[in-house]
């Protein structure tokens, strides 16, 4: 007990020390990161990894936030320094961040007739896909993800 009562005053004065600065407490340092960079929250209570947000767009890629890991396979990922809020095609937006969600990869096939996009979406622990398709002189349009594969394949071919 005196042990624990000897840990509090030491903690007690070193709040002390700097008259006029905030105690070194979780909350303080939390809003001081906050105030210096944007923050991915993995899940509440665990650490904070400031990155910067940026777009996606899949027809221009900025080589400074983003790595075509295989041109054969379309692999889009984001550097680690940065989070995807958003994913455009040229002027149209595919997808849009909404409550901590953010693009963590996206596969991109295109032809002379047909672009596919597939978006991987995640937030803390949870994700999920959400495949877009457009035709020649048609708008986009959201396919299920059991056709990814084949129109794959097909897209791939027709070039």
């Amino acid at each position: 007990m005196s042990t624990l009562l000897s840990i509090f005053v030491i903690l007690k004065s070193c709040s002390c020390i700097n008259p006029g600065q905030d105690p070194v407490t979780r909350k303080n340092v939390e809003q001081k990161v906050k105030e210096q960079a944007p923050l991915r929250l993995e899940e509440p209570g665990t650490c904070l990894y400031p990155r910067t947000p940026v777009t996606m767009d899949v027809l221009n890629l900025d080589p400074y936030w983003f790595e075509a890991k295989n041109l054969r396979s379309g692999l889009i990922d984001p550097k680690p320094d940065c989070f995807v809020l958003k994913v455009v095609c040229g002027n149209d937006t595919l997808w849009e961040s909404v409550n901590g969600w953010e693009c963590t990869h996206a596969f991109f096939h295109c032809s002379e007739m047909r672009k596919l996009v597939v978006i991987g979406v995640e937030r803390a622990k949870r994700g999920f896909y959400k495949a877009l398709l457009k035709q020649q002189g048609e708008r986009w349009k959201e396919i299920p993800m059991i056709n990814v594969d084949t129109l794959a394949f097909e897209i791939d071919r027709e070039q």
